[in-house]
């Protein structure tokens, strides 16, 4: 049986959606497409609940945007917490329980460091994707090589992942499929036929379509036995929830039990279901 195979998708997948609003999924960028979206699109994809970003690209318009752009009530800022730019060595900072990491793989745009500096921050970088433990990695190539060497690195050491490509290179198969063939082992990957450009746009679209926040109410009784209904999506802190820890009975999980109290009452009366007495 052939342990290498290469697939050609359309587009993003539902699996991807999935493993994105679980957040068991971290971008790769290598690259801005040629046809490169609106600022605000591209700030709003890197802004999704992805696990980690690594990026090559560290345009200072963009990352500048990105730094500030998380805010306390917004919703993905409550998916994932607020975004924290990393461009220096990982190891030595401290993340709060719940935020989105983006790494800088060569640094800010015009920073001086050294050369063991560079090697030394963008191995701790990809070390901490490889202690994520995310189910998907997706690539972001435009018109570089698809396959970062540290990826190629990884996946020597015996790191597994579903891998997904989205590349402007014209012979992207071929390359893809070379690279399957000189990695040991099981190897697969995924490449996608539409350009990065559409590919972002429509991750992004369909995400915010299909997973699209829904309020949190809860019902309190108060001290005169009224029924009070509030409001709780934005009473947790982004980088410290603490709702999670709890089964929260919402509003919406009562509304079918009541209904069926209602409609069980209505048959009582019609004669066709027995009163209890």
């Amino acid at each position: 049986m052939n342990q290498k195979k290469l697939f050609l998708v359309d587009g993003a997948s539902d699996n991807l959606l999935s493993n994105l609003d679980s957040r068991d999924i971290a971008l790769w960028l290598i690259d801005l497409p040629k046809e490169c979206p609106q600022l605000e699109t591209l700030i709003s994809f890197l802004g999704l609940p992805w696990r980690l970003v690594l990026s090559e690209v560290s345009d200072k318009r963009l990352i500048s945007a990105l730094d500030q752009g998380s805010r306390s009530g917004d919703d993905m800022a409550r998916r994932r917490g607020f975004v924290q730019i990393v461009d220096s060595d990982p190891s030595r900072i401290t993340f709060p329980q719940r935020c989105l990491p983006i790494y800088l793989l060569n640094g800010r745009e015009g920073s001086s460091t050294s050369e063991f500096e560079n090697r030394l921050r963008r191995m701790t970088m990809v070390e901490d994707l490889r202690r994520s433990g995310v189910r998907q990695v997706l690539v972001v190539a435009g018109n570089d090589y698809p396959i970062p060497q540290e990826l190629s690195d990884l996946w020597e050491s015996g790191f597994r992942t579903q891998l997904t490509i989205t590349s402007e290179l014209e012979n992207a198969e071929t390359v893809l499929n070379q690279w399957l063939e000189r990695s040991t082992g099981f190897a697969s990957a995924s490449l996608s036929r539409e350009s990065p450009d559409r590919f972002i746009e429509s991750v992004l679209h369909r995400y915010v379509e299909r997973f699209a926040e829904q309020r949190k109410t809860i019902r309190v009784r108060d001290q005169f036995g009224r029924i009070q209904r509030f409001d709780i999506t934005e009473i947790d802190e982004p980088e410290r929830p603490i709702l999670e820890q709890f089964l929260v009975i919402e509003d919406r999980d009562l509304t079918p039990l009541v209904m069926w109290r209602y409609l069980s009452l209505l048959l009582a009366l019609n004669g066709r279901l027995p009163v209890k007495t």
